[in-house]
């Protein structure tokens, strides 16, 4: 008995250093690539516009296909929502999100519409971010008695990232806010006024903390 366990022994081992050889060449990563273009292709023909070499997660959601327009080389990371609503309890909508060419967007990310989103070309977030043109009602004391889920999605405004924009960790972008070229949005930042062109901004509310 004491044979068979120290046989069975070696060959659990092996087997682990095999399984560690398969993943450092990078099996796994490869794995994670092949489903995420076969998932991109299998739900291409339902956007509004699909362009070329585009990377969806496989854990990521999409809603609302037919609104959403995505150019070449975008990359949407693991467990997001990506969201154009056409209709909401009954209400309907006429949202329209663009991505633009070369945008990377990280894991977890909330991007949602009723009315426009455009994120410009070269974009660059982290992890975490929440994008939204819309809110659950409009603030107004008479919606009070209504539970938010059941409130009319309410716009102030869309939202305009330019190119080359760098948003990190766990920034909120809130409606009717437009992000000039080139600018870093810092970690936790909750972006409520306009950031122009060229500019560092941090905290919440956001506040331009350098010009570039």
């Amino acid at each position: 008995m004491n044979i068979t366990y120290r046989f069975l022994k070696k060959i659990i081992f092996k087997l682990g250093v095999l399984h560690s050889i398969v993943l450092t060449s990078g099996f796994h990563d490869k794995k994670v690539a092949i489903l995420g273009f076969f998932k991109a292709g299998s739900l291409s023909r339902y956007f509004k516009y699909f362009g070329k070499n585009i990377f969806i997660h496989y854990s990521s959601e999409i809603i609302g296909f037919n609104s959403i327009s995505i150019k070449d080389n975008v990359t949407l990371a693991a467990n997001g929502t990506l969201a154009a609503w056409n209709e909401y309890n009954g209400d309907i909508y006429s949202p329209n999100i663009i991505i633009d060419e070369g945008t990377t967007i990280g894991e977890g990310f909330h991007i949602t519409s009723i009315n426009s989103i455009y994120i410009g070309k070269n974009v660059l977030t982290g992890k975490y971010i929440t994008i939204s043109d819309n809110s659950h009602g409009s603030m107004d004391k008479g919606e009070l008695n209504t539970a938010p889920a059941k409130r009319k999605l309410f716009s102030k405004g869309g939202v305009y990232i330019g190119d080359n924009v760098w948003i990190a960790d766990k920034v909120t972008i809130l409606p009717g806010i437009k992000i000039g070229e080139n600018s870093i949005i810092g970690s936790n930042s909750v972006v409520t006024k306009n950031i122009p062109d060229n500019c560092i901004a941090a905290g919440n509310p956001a506040r331009i903390i350098r010009i570039i």
